[in-house]
C-alpha cells in the first residue's frame, strides 16, 4: 500500500481516507488531485481501488519515474493473472 501512496504522491494526488458509505475515486476539488478511499474499506480493497484509478484512462503515468513504472507493470501483471484463475 505504501508503494501505490508513492506512487500517486509523485504525480501531485493526495489521498484521503475518509468516513463514509461512498465509493472510492479520484477527483478535483479546486485544482486539487485527491483520492478519497473509504477508511471502512478494507486493505484489499483500498489496493484495488487505488489499482483501479491507476489503470483508469486520465491517469498522468507520464509523470511516474521508471521505478514506478516497472513497479505498476508488475503490479498489473500479476493483477491480470489472479483474475483469470
Amino acid at each position: 500500500m505504501d508503494k501505490l501512496e508513492k506512487v500517486f504522491s509523485e504525480t501531485g494526488y493526495k489521498i484521503r481516507y475518509e468516513k463514509g458509505n461512498f465509493r472510492s475515486g479520484r477527483c478535483v476539488v479546486w485544482q486539487k488531485k485527491m483520492i478519497v478511499i473509504s477508511k471502512f474499506y478494507p486493505v484489499e480493497e483500498k489496493i484495488n481501488a487505488l489499482v483501479e484509478i491507476l489503470l483508469s484512462d486520465g491517469f498522468p503515468r507520464d509523470q511516474i519515474s521508471s521505478e514506478q513504472q516497472a513497479f505498476i507493470t508488475k503490479l498489473t501483471q500479476k493483477n491480470i493473472f489472479e483474475q483469470e484463475a
